[in-house]
């Protein structure tokens, strides 16, 4: 193990500069394309893609199912810590990467990193596991069910993991999640953000070979011809990104291959009246802020807009100010990342509406001069989807059932909602929401900080990757009939 860290540490960080990663004997085979100046990543062609297929099928699956999970969970854990480690080559590649071609601030990056990357130590993985499994032992062995018999849960033999880049690390939860079921993986990168799954896949090679060479990290274009024949081996293909590109796949895999999409979310905020006073509307405006800036909007968990209760001694006008004035306090210290043409053109057109929406209502706009954040203010309860990019809309409104009556239409979209008010009034708004499609209730400033074993748009993260097999009672109470010490 010492040798293949330092190997990480001196003659590995010229293979650093390949993004991805594949198992040792396609290293020489598999194709290379330029991604980002002098960065190549690994891709396939058709013929290789075949051969990885039957590997990973027919040899991964077989080799991963010999550890147990806490085998796993320990070299995940090693490995985590390696991308903790600001000392290390590769957390100073990964970050680098991240600022250079992520155009993330550096400052930003080293403090979200290390938040995001704590979620997957053992603690935490464990505890990931209990929340799906509760014996998670089930993984390995046959184990006792509550209803008499035995069960025991088995990994696909092989998933294909397709992940968007609006987000540095997303990646990271759907391949731990596989590896945590002991099943082998090809997953397709972003060329937005390759860095984060390519380089804990490199740190856990230096670890664990042995279950590092059940992960295949590459590039590949959407239609890329072999994607039929991924899909048909694959037993699961797990995708992120728009709606339409989801839709496009869940086409082509076949009926015979479970598929899970995560799209399109919207998340918001609901501040009560109680927390609009002179003693915490400064800290309530900073979390606000907080959750707007992270990751510049870009995750499902990132507020679109917030509701501000009438009442308070703050008005939501005030609170609009008090959030862009934090906003631009925000910009000083964590730049925003420059925006790409087309949320550009998103940003403008929800500026020319607003324009027209502030002749027609007491609806205003706050913008910086160069049009990098902006907060809205809009009278009327009304859902407007955010551009994105630390551009985010504050309306007032009166009680529970005017905002249940506005998001109701839009279940299907619904994730994450911060709420920030009194303990005695916080259950029933919970209540309310989640029956109507709200998965996830967090407090405000907190909104892009998942926990170990949060179910990702109200789903199982572990047991949507497994098949169950029981042992029924009656088997184990039939074979009694014939065991040799029989009286």
């Amino acid at each position: 193990m010492l040798r293949s860290i330092i190997g990480l540490f001196t003659g590995g960080a010229r293979r650093m500069n390949v993004i991805g990663h594949v198992p040792k004997r396609f290293q020489t085979r598999a194709e290379r394309v330029l991604l980002y100046e002098e960065r190549e990543a690994y891709t396939m062609s058709d013929a290789e893609m075949d051969a990885l297929i039957h590997y990973m099928r027919e040899e991964a699956v077989v080799e991963l199912a010999k550890h147990t999970v806490e085998q796993i969970i320990c070299a995940i854990d090693q490995a985590i810590h390696l991308l903790l480690d600001r000392n290390s080559v590769i957390r100073q590649q990964l970050e680098c990467d991240l600022t250079r071609y992520g155009a993330y601030d550096n400052a930003f990056v080293k403090q979200q990193l290390s938040s995001y990357l704590r979620q997957f130590r053992a603690e935490e993985l464990r505890r990931f596991l209990v929340e799906d499994f509760g014996n998670y032992h089930v993984l390995d062995t046959f184990q006792p069910r509550v209803t008499g018999g035995l069960a025991k849960a088995y990994a696909p033999v092989l998933t294909t993991h397709i992940w968007s880049g609006n987000v540095p690390g997303v990646s990271l939860w759907s391949l731990i999640s596989n590896l945590l079921t002991k099943g082998p993986l090809i997953g397709r990168v972003s060329t937005r953000e390759p860095f984060v799954a390519s380089a804990f896949a490199q740190a856990l090679s230096s670890i664990a070979p042995s279950i590092s060479e059940a992960i295949a990290i590459m590039t590949y274009p959407y239609d890329a011809s072999f994607r039929y024949k991924l899909y048909e081996a694959s037993e699961v293909v797990v995708a992120y990104g728009h709606n339409d590109t989801l839709a496009t796949i869940a086409r082509e895999v076949p009926v015979t291959t479970r598929f899970l999409g995560y799209g399109h979310k919207m998340s918001f905020g609901v501040i009560g009246k109680e927390t609009l006073n002179h003693y915490h509307i400064a800290e309530t405006v900073a979390r606000m802020a907080k959750d707007v800036a992270a990751f510049d909007q870009q995750g499902c968990y990132s507020p679109h807009f917030f509701f501000v209760e009438a009442g308070g001694k703050w008005s939501a006008e005030r609170v609009a100010h008090a959030l862009y004035h934090e906003l631009r306090q925000l910009d000083v210290r964590y730049p925003i990342q420059e925006a790409t043409l087309a949320d550009k053109q998103q940003i403008q057109r929800f500026y020319s509406e607003a324009s027209i929406r502030a002749l027609q209502s007491d609806s205003f706009l706050l913008k910086d001069e160069r049009g990098r954040f902006s907060v809205k203010y809009e009278p009327d309860v009304r859902i407007e989807p955010s551009p994105l990019n630390r551009h985010v809309t504050v309306m007032p409104y009166e009680d529970m059932n005017q905002l249940t009556h506005v998001l109701r239409p839009y279940r299907h979209y619904l994730q994450t909602a911060s709420i920030h008010m009194s303990r005695e009034r916080m259950q029933a708004w919970t209540e309310s929401l989640g029956a109507i499609g709200v998965t996830r209730f967090a407090a405000v400033g907190t909104m892009t900080e998942t926990k170990a074993g949060w179910h990702h748009d109200g789903r199982f993260s572990l047991l949507d990757f497994v098949r169950m097999c029981d042992i029924d009672a009656s088997v184990l109470h039939e074979s009694e009939r014939y065991v040799s010490y029989r009286d």
